[in-house]
């Protein structure tokens, strides 16, 4: 027996693998179900590895480390009577969710190597929240394109991947190459949560906000909350209504869709994009509710209590929104620490950003410019898109604005298309 991407399993129970293959579509498309689904093909072969490593790989992706490990545990014992391919699929998931980027990251490679559609493995490559995305290199969106492009020819026709592909020729810079491709990945997965995703990224680079807005506004309905990327499409659906100044459904999708309390998404996007869409209302010059900052900054600090890529310059701006200038402090010299021990992925900018939030904090909005300009070629390495890396750009449009610099307010805006 075969999974849909033509690779062939272990189990010898129809129900296993048809159960497996409806999870993993499920879990490739960031939709729910995949719970029930995974439950379905472990009573079916108890005996089947690649159930319980689909089940570590979907408990890390929802943040639960320790249930993860322990599944991919069962997975490896399980696995030891499989094949080459199964036994390398389990091993290197496993090294992955036991935190070994880079030897995840090199283990993957090797892997699909041999193995190219193997979507489980190369989806933990293939997104700008991957083992690449995440890498802290200056060099990641060049490197996640290079993969992507590998491995094209053995993934033709496959709404998801072209989904990935897509998405890595947006974040190159590829806007029209990258949108032409997205169109056609919704085309041939219309409920695919991340051919959604990438097109309303595509969109945002090409700035035609209307057009995001009438897609997700088609789009979300009948994608339930609870679903993985629920949360983040909805954000993007929040930053086309600020920017056509629509202040009350910003506030409304805030409250009812993005924040801990009403978000049911992966925890790193509500958090991100919480955070995010709330220091994008400061910078609009809109009112914020301390409560939700508040809100915020307790969902980050209960996941995430130690520096990590991305989640590290968005605690900084949860902190400056809470107006905590001793905790923001003590942050900043935590972060300088960790850089100074070699183990801040993306490096010198995420301390210097986080210092720039202090200054915008404290309403020095010409220290905000001066420390935000000189690190704009490396505001790459902090992790996420060039949508969420906009708003430290964005920042220091709106702090040379404060203080009369109309001409470098337009230098600044002149590089987004750069991708700063």
């Amino acid at each position: 027996m075969h999974d849909s991407h033509g690779l062939p399993l272990s189990t010898r129970s129809i129900d296993a693998r048809d159960a497996y293959v409806e999870a993993l579509e499920l879990l490739l498309a960031l939709r729910t179900g995949v719970d029930g689904a995974l439950d379905r093909a472990s009573r079916a072969d108890p005996g089947f590895a690649l159930a319980h490593a689909a089940r570590g790989r979907w408990l890390q992706m929802r943040g639960e480390g320790a249930a993860a490990r322990e599944a991919f545990t069962q997975a490896a014992d399980l696995a030891c009577g499989a094949d080459d391919r199964e036994r390398s699929h389990v091993a290197v998931l496993a090294r992955i969710a036991g935190g070994d980027a880079a030897g995840g990251l090199a283990a993957a490679r090797d892997h699909l190597a041999a193995w190219p559609r193997d979507a489980l493995v190369l989806s933990t490559c293939a997104s700008v929240f991957g083992l690449i995305g995440f890498s802290g290199r200056p060099d990641r969106e060049a490197e996640q394109l290079a993969l992507l492009e590998h491995l094209g020819p053995h993934w033709d026709g496959d709404g998801w991947f072209l989904a990935m592909h897509a998405f890595a020729l947006v974040e190159t810079g590829r806007v029209d190459a990258g949108l032409a491709m997205a169109e056609r990945a919704i085309a041939l997965a219309p409920r695919n949560a991340h051919a959604a995703h990438v097109l309303a990224h595509a969109l945002y680079e090409a700035d035609d906000d209307a057009r995001t807005l009438r897609e997700l506004q088609a789009w979300l309905p009948g994608y339930p909350r609870e679903s993985s990327l629920a949360c983040h499409l909805w954000w993007h659906a929040a930053l086309c209504e600020l920017g056509a100044g629509r202040v009350d459904r910003v506030a409304a999708i805030l409250v009812d869709e993005v924040l801990p309390d009403a978000s049911r998404s992966l925890p790193l996007n509500t958090y991100t994009d919480g955070v995010s869409l709330l220091w994008r209302m400061s910078v609009a010059g809109l009112p914020t509710d301390p409560a939700h900052w508040r809100a915020v900054r307790a969902f980050g600090e209960r996941h995430w209590p130690k520096p990590g890529v991305f989640v590290d310059v968005h605690h900084a701006l949860a902190l400056a929104g809470c107006g905590d200038a001793d905790a923001l402090n003590a942050y900043v010299a935590t972060l300088d620490e960790t850089l100074a021990a070699g183990r801040l992925a993306a490096g010198a900018v995420v301390p210097q950003l986080a210092r720039a939030a202090a200054a915008w904090r404290d309403g020095d909005r010409a220290r905000t410019v001066e420390l935000i300009e000189p690190v704009l070629d490396d505001v790459v390495r902090i992790g996420g898109s060039r949508a969420q890396r906009d708003l430290v750009l964005r920042t220091a449009v709106a702090a040379c604005a404060g203080v009369g610099m109309a001409e470098r307010a337009a230098a600044l805006r002149a590089r987004r298309r750069g991708g700063a």
